[in-house]
């Protein structure tokens, strides 16, 4: 038996030096799939797989059925390993099949910056405002940093500045600012000025999701897909947002793209199915195309895998947008309930409540009984 682990192990050292590095981590599931797996399976084949941890018992369980030898009492312990080494990710291809530019920053030492706020009146023969400090404040002024301003009684327009001078005292500190344009003695102006918090490992605004109390980013992994991670932040600046935990120096985050991702990896987990080469086949299609803001029509094609027509299923299409707090806007999820009409076509009204990316999950069940989904995305116009 210990010459069969040994070989089992030198099996899979051989196969990730010929095909590149495996993303499979030490653990103590994996002697279970040297031992069970790859007696099938190709290694490149299992690591293209993913799924949550109900979802690789539903493919371990078939497997078994199929003829593996693993012990149904060491299923948990297997699946539990490859939902953390494979969980549900968002591949390149779903973006490539998208309208959606996504692009990625590192996770760096930067420095951060924030916004100190206050108020003053401006002397007109110089254009400099006084502006009062609270304590904690005073001490992170500092001449020559940038400054805008708005006048109190219209804050259409913005002033540019900078400090020219800081005075502290016992109840905080004044900051003299400059602003470029000629304003009337007395005028009041709402001041902010940028201040230098430090140089800290920290992300772009934009990479962070928040999520009741937690706060995710999406890690680009070597193999280019997608993976949630929950963070735990300090600062939060004006461009980037200190990172206290979670991530380290060079890993790479989605910014621009993230809610599209947070929600193609949401629909991914919420799927009952777990996908295979026995899945059903469903084609989807909506008119008009591309969809338009309101009512449409959609169409849902079911087969089974041989090409025969699903006819006693129950089709139900999900509308998803994933939620976008710097808009005040909460995530959005419709479900419609589509008609057989004969052959295997499902068809139906739903509705678009806005225009912008939508993702679309198709489910199909019987008796109750999740038995194949599939996603498709689109833009709403």
């Amino acid at each position: 038996m210990l010459g069969r682990s040994l070989f089992l192990a030198v099996a899979v050292m051989t196969a990730t030096s010929a095909y590149g590095q495996s993303v499979l981590p030490d653990g103590p599931g994996k002697l279970l799939l040297q031992q069970h797996c790859l007696k099938c399976h190709e290694l490149q084949w299992i690591e293209q797989a993913e799924g949550s941890e109900a979802t690789w018992v539903t493919k371990i369980r078939r497997m078994i059925r199929r003829g593996s030898d693993l012990p149904p009492d060491r299923i948990g312990e297997l699946a539990a390993y490859l939902a953390h080494a494979l969980p549900p990710r968002v591949s390149n291809q779903t973006l490539a099949q998208s309208t959606i530019n996504v692009t990625v920053s590192d996770a760096s030492i930067r420095p951060v910056q924030t916004w100190v706020r206050g108020a003053g009146t401006i002397k007109a023969d110089n254009n400099d405002v006084l502006v009062k400090l609270r304590p904690s404040d005073a001490a992170l002024v500092k001449p020559g940093q940038r400054v805008r301003a708005f006048r109190i009684e219209s804050r259409s327009s913005m002033y540019q500045g900078q400090v020219v001078a800081v005075t502290e005292d016992t109840v905080g500190g004044t900051a003299i600012v400059r602003l470029r344009s000629k304003s009337s003695d007395g005028d009041r102006y709402l001041v902010e000025i940028l201040a230098d918090r430090g140089q800290y490992l920290s992300v772009p605004n934009e990479a962070i999701i928040e999520e009741q109390e937690r706060q995710l980013v999406y890690v680009q992994r070597r193999s280019g897909d997608y993976v949630p991670r929950e963070i735990q932040s300090g600062i939060k600046g004006e461009l980037f947002v200190q990172v206290t935990g979670g991530l380290m120096e060079g890993e790479r985050v989605v910014t621009f793209g993230s809610f599209f991702i947070d929600a193609a990896f949401k629909m991914k987990s919420t799927s009952s199915l777990a996908a295979g080469d026995d899945s059903l086949q469903i084609e989807y299609r909506g008119s008009p195309s591309p969809p338009r803001e309101g009512s449409n029509d959609a169409e849902v094609t079911v087969k089974q895998p041989d090409g025969k027509p699903v006819t006693n299923g129950t089709v139900i299409v999900t509308h998803y947008m994933a939620a976008m707090p710097s808009m005040n806007m909460p995530e959005m999820r419709s479900a419609f309930t589509l008609e057989h009409e004969g052959k295997g076509r499902y068809a139906g009204q739903t509705r678009f409540s806005m225009g912008g990316t939508w993702l679309i999950t198709v489910t199909v069940s019987q008796n109750g009984q999740a038995i194949g989904d599939k996603e498709f995305t689109v833009v709403a116009k």
